[in-house]
């Protein structure tokens, strides 16, 4: 029902928050994260494009946060569950990339 709406919105956001930089942020969405109890794979629909909008951000901090949260979800779900989305991410992390010197 429309708990169901609602934690599928809110678990990708939370997810992402956790990555940020800013230490009070992530402490505190760390102890949410930990509150749903909720695996981020059933999320990746609504995951997805956050990740990819966050990471063509004009905003250095957003498109690190998003590589943050990409690199940890990379850990976490099966590759099977990221096969479907690899192709995408890859296309939108080198983009993210392009022009930078490393």
């Amino acid at each position: 029902g429309k708990l169901n709406l609602y934690y599928k919105e809110l678990v990708p956001l939370v997810f992402f928050a956790r990555h940020d930089t800013a230490t009070d942020t992530k402490k505190a969405m760390d102890e949410v994260w930990n509150e749903l109890g909720v695996s981020i794979g059933l999320c990746l629909p609504q995951l997805d494009p956050l990740l990819l909008e966050s990471l063509e951000s004009e905003h250095w901090a957003v498109k690190k946060q998003s590589a943050r949260a990409l690199s940890a979800l990379a850990k976490t779900v099966s590759s099977q569950q990221l096969e479907l989305y690899s192709e995408k991410f890859l296309d939108s992390l080198l983009k993210a990339l392009k022009g930078r010197l490393w």
